[in-house]
């Protein structure tokens, strides 16, 4: 190649003037100019700078200051000024358009691309994932990762194509979605640890009942109650990109209320099973504890309903509480009275103040009688017969007089009439039933 220009300089100068400081080339043996070092001088010919490709451009090596090349790919002058191509259009000299993004952005929302406006151009666009566009501003609706990258645009006018201009645009990637949970169930007034999985550079937001905010990965609710109970959940953020949120249910239990009434008999059967006492389920309850009278035994116990066999006398209280892991509430009762016969043998007539002691509390039913009249014949009328219920707390003593018959008829055919019967507590009669007539 060096033997070629050296001859095609020597051709050269065997057709043109030559002399020191510079060279003409001409059709009529013009001398250069003084400021030229090479001087072409033609009325009917042009002059031909190196013609190629912006590709067969960007191979040259190291490319000297001003060297200059007639770009075929946007039908150009182009010029090295040393750390770039600068193009000499005439009606392509405009300016390189401008280009932005709106990244940072996360997965799933809208990347939009931006170059400035260059009136009459058209624009064309490459990216990743083999995008194109010929709009100015084209977007790129529910962005993934994959997006991520290098933008490039050139602007076309006047069938001249700028240089490529690049922005490089970031698509964020969304966490993953952390697993939420609790040390629960707790009882109220202890501490709930709220838990989150680890997801690296993420920060953390919690919410829940009662506006409940947390930025710590794992936190504590001190004293926890009742109304805090209920769905709390928490998103991972990283590069400002939001997880969905992870939830976890806490539950707060209370100690159980008070059952309901007790339904069931309130007077014993004696000897007699299944005499059926029943209370409502308690909310939150796990188990439930029946207490019976003494003499009284529990046949079956279905939690909230129990069977009960009754001794002799068994009166006194039926009672259940409900339980929980967090305590036993208090107590429900039902008064359960007992039922007996009295042998009325031996309170008859003896002519003084007879007493009855009430052996339980229980409610009694008392009956007495009047004395009969005596007749000619046999006995006069019979004497009246009362009877009542009375609430009879144990211990407490009757005061009883049995009135005594009347007489048998004497000479002249008369009979005495009956005494009266008087049952009297704490200095009150409480049943009085007269005498029948002689």
């Amino acid at each position: 190649m060096k033997q070629f220009f050296t001859i095609l300089i020597v051709l050269v100068c065997a057709t043109a003037f030559c002399q020191v400081g510079g060279v003409a080339i001409s059709h009529n043996g013009s001398l250069p100019d003084a400021s030229a070092g090479l001087d072409v001088n033609f009325t009917n010919k042009g002059f031909l700078l190196p013609r190629m490709s912006t590709v067969q451009r960007d191979s040259i090596s190291n490319p000297a200051f001003g060297l200059m090349i007639l770009n075929t790919t946007s039908n150009c002058f182009n010029v090295w000024l040393g750390t770039t191509w600068k193009q000499l259009c005439g009606d392509c000299d405009f300016g390189q358009p401008v280009t932005g993004n709106n990244g940072p952005i996360c997965e799933g929302q809208t990347l939009n691309l931006t170059a400035s406006t260059i009136l009459g151009a058209t624009y064309q666009w490459s990216g990743p994932n083999g995008f194109t566009s010929n709009q100015q501003n084209p977007s790129i609706a529910n962005a993934t990762a994959g997006a991520s990258g290098s933008y490039s645009v050139q602007a076309t006018l006047n069938g001249c194509t700028s240089q490529p201009q690049s922005t490089v645009a970031t698509v964020n990637a969304i966490p993953q979605t952390p697993t939420a949970g609790n040390n629960g169930p707790v009882c109220a007034g202890q501490n709930i640890n709220l838990s989150s999985t680890t997801i690296i550079g993420a920060t953390y937001s919690w919410s829940g009942p009662n506006n409940f905010s947390d930025n710590a990965q794992n936190p504590i609710i001190a004293n926890i109650q009742s109304n805090q109970a209920g769905n709390y959940s928490v998103i991972a953020s990283v590069s400002g990109c939001n997880s969905a949120p992870g939830n976890t249910t806490v539950v707060v239990n209370t100690i159980p209320a008070t059952p309901g009434n007790i339904s069931g008999p309130v007077n014993e059967t004696p000897n007699a099973p299944g005499q059926v006492y029943y209370i409502s389920r308690v909310s939150g309850a796990t188990s439930y504890n029946w207490t019976v009278p003494a003499g009284a035994s529990i046949t079956s116990n279905f939690d909230t309903t129990i069977t009960v066999t009754f001794g002799s006398i068994a009166a006194g209280v039926v009672s259940v509480s409900a339980t929980n892991a967090c305590g036993t509430s208090s107590a429900s009762s039902l008064n359960i009275i007992g039922t007996q016969t009295f042998n009325a043998t031996g309170i008859g007539y003896t002519g003084s103040i007879q007493t009855f002691t009430a052996p339980i509390t229980a409610t009694y039913t008392i009956q007495a009688m009047g004395a009969a009249g005596g007749n000619s014949t046999n006995l006069g009328g019979y004497g009246a017969s009362m009877q009542g219920d009375f609430n009879l707390t144990q211990g407490q003593v009757l005061n009883i007089l049995v009135g005594q018959a009347g007489a048998v008829p004497d000479q002249y055919g008369s009979g005495g009439g009956g005494g009266g019967t008087f049952v009297v507590l704490n200095g009150s009669p409480i049943i009085v039933a007269g005498g029948g007539g002689g």
